[in-house]
């Protein structure tokens, strides 16, 4: 697991700040309750408390690293009230006694599954309710179960909405499990952005993500980096399943699927069912049903710092090429909580190159 550094702190400075001011600025629709954890049985507490709560919710997770083996049950968030907004949000910390600074970004609160949970079970269940997940990292290499999702398991309903941004799903290995994260939407809508999913093992599946929507469901997927997940030698799907059934829409936009393995005819992105758009999707392979459109796709060597670490290089043909207005939005930052657009246009995938990091191609130019 990585760590928050001090440099990565300060760096993210001016995020906390941006993020308060929108606070202030923006009324709740109705009464909001908080609670601040800093302990796997703090949030395991939080999250069953959810369900008697009448008002919006927000759970904010502080800095550091929650198993669950050290609570007295798994971490699963399900929404239960009407029109009530659930949020599970990491990357706090305390100020003057206050959970007030967030760090946005998901390389400071780290979730651990268990040999029979997830790191994270997500529901959408109360009437037009809504879910947000945001600013985490999740693993778990030691599942055994037998359900969907070895680190993300997620369900959504007609109705409902589930949001999941700045999350990465990292070291999740099993034997048994078909995927390392789950979507499942029934009929509702769900946008997955700035998400990062690398270097799984499933023996039993895909072994990256699988996004499955039934019925009348909207999905909307955006800026993803999928890359160095090891499936079973069954499966079609090495790093992204998108499963449409019935009269479902389902979107992949600015995303990068690359360097993932499973059986010998596995492809990167495998489809199946009516209604698949892509645009700006690099990978290394396609399958399945053709999508209903796939516009300026990208193949070839994306110039990676590594298939466990997909942040582009200054040179990487991701860098400055996404399409303006994806589905889903590309969000304010990126999965480290750096600013989103820096350049003329969209970097593809999960990762936003800032300037310091685009200078270092020139600096090698003279070495």
């Amino acid at each position: 697991m990585s760590a928050t550094t001090p440099g990565g702190l300060v760096r993210h400075l001016i995020t906390p700040v941006l993020y308060l001011a929108a606070l202030l600025a923006t009324a709740p629709a109705q009464a909001l309750s908080v609670r601040c954890v800093g302990t796997a049985q703090e949030l395991r507490d939080a999250l069953v408390e959810v369900a008697t709560i009448p008002d919006d919710v927000l759970i904010k997770i502080r800095l550091g690293n929650y198993a669950a083996d050290d609570a007295d049950g798994v971490f699963q968030l399900a929404s239960a009230q009407p029109n009530q907004t659930v949020t599970l949000s990491g990357g706090w910390a305390m100020l003057l006694g206050s959970c007030s600074i967030h760090f946005q970004g998901s390389d400071g609160t780290h979730l651990s599954g268990t040999v029979n949970a997830p790191a994270l079970y997500v529901y959408a269940n109360g009437t037009a309710a809504k879910v947000v997940v945001n600013d985490l990292s999740l693993h778990n290499p030691d599942f055994a179960g037998n359900g969907l999702g070895s680190c993300l398991s997620a369900f959504t309903q007609a109705g409902r909405e589930l949001l999941v941004e700045r999350v990465t799903v990292s070291q999740c290995d099993t034997s048994s499990s078909a995927v390392s994260a789950n979507i499942s939407n029934d009929g509702g809508s769900v946008v997955l952005r700035d998400v990062v999913v690398a270097g799984n093992l499933a023996a039993g599946g895909s072994a990256g993500l699988s996004v499955v929507t039934y019925g009348t469901g909207v999905t909307q997927l955006a800026q993803l980096s999928i890359a160095g997940n090891m499936g079973s030698t069954a499966s079609p799907a090495g790093g992204l399943y998108i499963g449409n059934f019935g009269s479902a829409e389902a979107w992949l936009d600015n995303s990068l699927v690359w360097g993932n393995a499973a059986g010998a005819n596995s492809k990167d992105v495998h489809l199946w069912g009516p209604n698949i758009h892509l645009s700006r999707v690099h990978y290394g392979s396609l399958g399945g049903t053709a999508p209903a459109d796939n516009l300026t796709p990208g193949t070839g060597d994306p110039r990676i710092v590594s298939l466990t670490d997909p942040r582009p290089r200054p040179d990487s043909i991701l860098v400055d090429s996404g399409v303006a207005n994806p589905h889903g939005g590309p969000g304010t930052t990126d999965v480290r909580g750096q600013a989103r657009l820096v350049g003329p246009a969209l970097d593809v995938g999960a990762y936003e190159l800032d300037e310091a990091e685009l200078d270092v191609i020139f600096a090698h130019a003279f070495e």
